[in-house]
């Protein structure tokens, strides 16, 4: 019985293996086809493009290993939130990956309390260059 429960458990954690690898092969294709991870443009060696996928991949997972396991469908929304919604770069999301885990509200409410603190800062920092101006 020992042995039958042993066997069990190495099968749910091949099974969860092998979920978790399919469900990042589906999400490396998503951000491959967004720009977040490297494509294959052609015009170069073939060994390049493959370090640069690579080594995108690897920083990826390293900040944010939960990408292996979450569902694709949730990574692609949040990434289309910030690449169309917020209209911001694919670059950003390869410098802070761990946006692609935040739920889309999130991120839209989120950047719209940083930009309304950025308005406010702004509109402070005018305040005190007029009020220099005039004193001098």
């Amino acid at each position: 019985e020992e042995q039958i429960e042993n066997d069990n458990n190495e099968v749910a954690c091949l099974s969860e293996e092998i979920s978790c690898g399919q469900q990042w092969y589906q999400t490396r294709q998503l951000l491959t086809r967004l720009w977040v991870l490297p494509r294959d443009m052609s015009n170069g060696s073939w060994e390049a493009y493959a370090v640069a996928a690579n080594n995108g991949e690897d920083r990826m997972l390293s900040c944010v290993p939960q990408l292996l396991r979450l569902p694709p469908d949730d990574i692609e929304r949040s990434a289309k939130t910030v690449l169309s919604v917020l209209k911001l770069p694919p670059a950003l999301l390869r410098r802070e990956p761990l946006l692609l885990t935040v739920p889309p509200e999130l991120l839209v409410t989120g950047f719209e309390k940083l930009l309304s603190g950025e308005r406010e800062r702004g509109k402070t920092q005018e305040g005190i260059d007029e009020e220099a101006r005039l004193n001098v």
